[in-house]
Parts: structure tokens; C-alpha cells; sequence
């Protein structure tokens, strides 16, 4: 269980403030803080470092304008390995007065509900649809959900590949699960293999499973690396060259470093950093804090405007939880890589999903599927 530490402490570059960074209308009280709450070490960190990054980036540009009348305490929790008491520390801290993350479904549907009886204000990460769907009333989700994904995927396979047979297999995490789940609904009969895989050694079985699958055919993996990957390999070992596409669970540089992932196809829910207005200033003051940061690798630009969202509110004076969730549930934002505004549960009123393709050890963007 990690400490709660001023986030980026070890390393905090002096940050020249975005010209869309707030601009505080009042001091703030001593002590005022937010929060990243995320595995930071383990084999789901990289995602989740990514994000922290983006949230760092957003409060050290804010303090940089505003010092002189408003600072704000950036803090790191780290949950691996026990979201609900990682959570517990953020709902006792009183100076805490807003959450970026958890980036997983699975432990955000741990973490949340402490936080929720706290009254703290939620920007999640995680994509479950239950994560909007449990009556929860301090979340905000700052990206889409996997019901979106899980169809916009399957119909690209079904509709626009055509493809006769699907394979859908899950890892039986939440994440997995809620994607799979989904896609399964939309390819309706197309699918004529479908199953958990929870461990890498149930790997053989569910190949064994894909024989007579040819290039025509797909297969759809909703999950993590840790399965993903031994999938991938030994799906091309045994000489099945089906289209294979993944969800953004396995937007992780693990993934484009293993040689059986290229020309694999990724569903994301998020626009490439290219094609957002103010995609090209944000890359240049990301790589100057992160030098050698990929800013596409992980959710990084959503994490910052994430954190803005809640900086703006305390801009305007909000200083305390039921102040800043009252104020971020009413508002419309313009951000990086977005306009945020949230429908009475915490979903988003739009969503995006973009096609990718490992290239070269790189997610290339082809195509928005929604």
C-alpha cells in the first residue's frame, strides 16, 4: 500500500502555464489539495504513470499562474493492491478536495464507493458502465465507457470487415468483462467461440479452440497484457492469421514491444493527440516536463483535463467537496481533448472511439468508429 506524497516532488520542473490554465478568483485556504489515486507501481502502472503525468502536469501550470493567491497540493496515492483503503486515506484527508482516477474498472468500483460516502468529487478514469449505473453521485467519468467500445469495436468486425466467425474472449476483470459482454450482444451469431481466459495458462486451450479460424475470420480480446500477450503470441505461433483486435486495455507500452502484437487493431476511447486543436501546444509542454513522454501512450491529455476541471472549480472559489462537485456537475469544459460536460449520472454527453493499429511498436490512429 503506497503513501500519500506531494505528487512529483522528486522531480518538478518549473511549468509555464497553459493559456487556458485557470485563473483564480480568490486566495485558497492553506493546505488545499487533490488527489491521483492509481496503481503507481505493479504491472498495471504504466497506464496509470501516464495519467498522474497529465495530472501533475495540469497542478503544477496552475500553481505557476496563481501562486501568489491560490497553491494546491498535488498528492499521489498509490492503490496497488488495496483500492479501498488507498481510498480511505483521500476520504480522511480533509485538505483533499477532488480525485483524478483510479484509471481501472476494477479498482475504481472498490475505491468509489469510499469516496462517494466522503462526498468527494470523482474525475474516473475506470470504464465500466456500473461505474455510472450504481447511483453514485460524485462521479464524473472523463472518458467514454466500455459499452461504447465494446459496440463500436464489434460492429467494425461484423459490419465493416464482414468477418464470418468471431472469437470473443475476456479476462474476467470488470474491464474485460463489461467490453466483452457488449461486443458479444452486438456480433450476435458471428460469435462461435467465446470465453474467459483468466490466466495466462489457460492460454493453449482457448487457441486450441480458434482451429479452422482463417484470415477472414476475428477475433475480439477484451482485457489486460497479462493474458493479452500470451494470447497474441501464441495465437500467430500456431499460424492463425485472423484480424485480432484488442480493447485499450492493452494500451501499454508492453503490448507494442511484443513482436506477435503488430498489425493487431486497438479500440480507444480517445482521439490521437494530432487531431485535437490544441493537441500540438499541449505535446510541447508535455515532452518539456516528461522529456522522451509519449503523450498518445496512455489517457495523459484526458488526466490533464481532468485535473483542470477540478483546479477551475477551485478557481471559482470552490474550496470544499459539496463546492467543487456542485460546480463541476453544472458546468461545460473545454479542454485538450474534449468538451466535458456529464449527464446526471457521471457519463459523458458524447463519446469518442478511434481505431488504432500496432505499427511498428507504435499505435497508429487509422479511423474514428464513432
Amino acid at each position: 500500500m503506497g503513501l500519500t506524497v506531494p505528487a512529483g516532488a522528486a522531480t518538478a520542473p518549473r511549468a509555464t502555464p497553459a493559456p487556458w490554465t485557470p485563473k483564480a478568483a480568490a486566495k485558497c485556504p492553506a493546505g488545499i489539495s487533490l488527489a491521483f489515486l492509481g496503481p503507481t507501481t505493479g504491472p498495471d502502472a504504466a497506464l496509470s504513470l501516464t495519467e498522474e503525468q497529465g495530472f501533475n502536469l495540469a497542478v503544477r501550470e496552475f500553481n505557476a499562474r496563481n501562486g501568489a493567491r491560490c497553491t494546491v497540493t498535488p498528492v499521489t496515492i498509490n492503490s496497488a493492491g488495496d483500492a479501498a483503503t488507498a481510498a480511505r486515506r483521500i476520504a480522511d484527508d480533509a485538505d483533499v478536495v477532488g480525485v483524478v482516477g483510479p484509471p481501472y474498472s476494477g479498482e475504481s468500483l472498490v475505491a468509489i464507493p469510499v469516496l462517494d460516502q466522503a462526498g468527494v468529487p470523482v474525475m474516473a478514469g475506470g470504464t465500466a458502465p456500473a461505474i455510472t449505473a450504481s447511483g453514485w453521485k460524485v462521479v464524473h467519468r472523463f472518458l467514454g465507457n466500455d459499452a461504447l467500445q465494446g459496440a463500436a469495436g464489434a460492429r467494425y468486425l461484423g459490419e465493416r470487415l464482414a468477418a464470418p466467425k468471431v472469437a470473443v474472449f475476456d479476462d474476467g476483470s470488470a474491464y474485460g468483462t463489461a467490453v466483452a459482454e457488449i461486443a458479444r450482444a452486438t456480433l450476435g451469431p458471428r460469435v462461435t467461440v467465446s470465453g474467459t481466459v483468466a490466466d495466462p495458462a489457460a492460454v493453449p486451450a482457448a487457441v486450441q479452440r480458434l482451429a479452422g479460424f482463417t484470415s477472414a475470420d476475428a477475433v475480439y480480446y477484451a482485457g489486460y497484457n497479462q493474458v493479452g500477450v500470451p494470447l497474441v503470441t501464441q495465437i500467430r505461433a500456431a499460424g492463425i492469421d485472423s484480424t485480432f483486435l484488442a480493447g485499450d486495455g492493452v494500451k501499454d507500452p508492453t503490448w507494442l514491444a511484443t513482436p506477435a502484437a503488430d498489425g493487431t487493431l486497438m479500440t480507444c476511447l480517445c482521439r490521437p493527440v494530432s487531431d485535437m486543436a490544441k493537441g500540438a501546444a499541449f505535446t510541447r509542454r508535455f515532452t518539456k516536463a516528461y522529456p522522451g513522454a509519449d503523450p498518445d501512450a496512455g489517457y495523459a491529455p484526458a488526466a490533464y483535463d481532468a485535473t483542470n476541471v477540478l483546479l477551475d472549480a477551485i478557481a471559482h472559489g470552490k474550496t470544499t467537496r459539496a463546492a467543487v462537485e456542485s460546480f463541476v456537475g453544472s458546468e461545460k469544459w473545454r479542454g485538450v481533448a474534449r468538451v466535458y460536460q456529464w449527464d446526471p449520472n457521471g457519463d459523458l454527453s458524447d463519446g469518442v472511439v478511434y481505431l488504432n493499429e500496432v505499427d511498428d511498436g507504435e499505435f497508429v490512429a487509422k479511423r474514428p468508429l464513432s
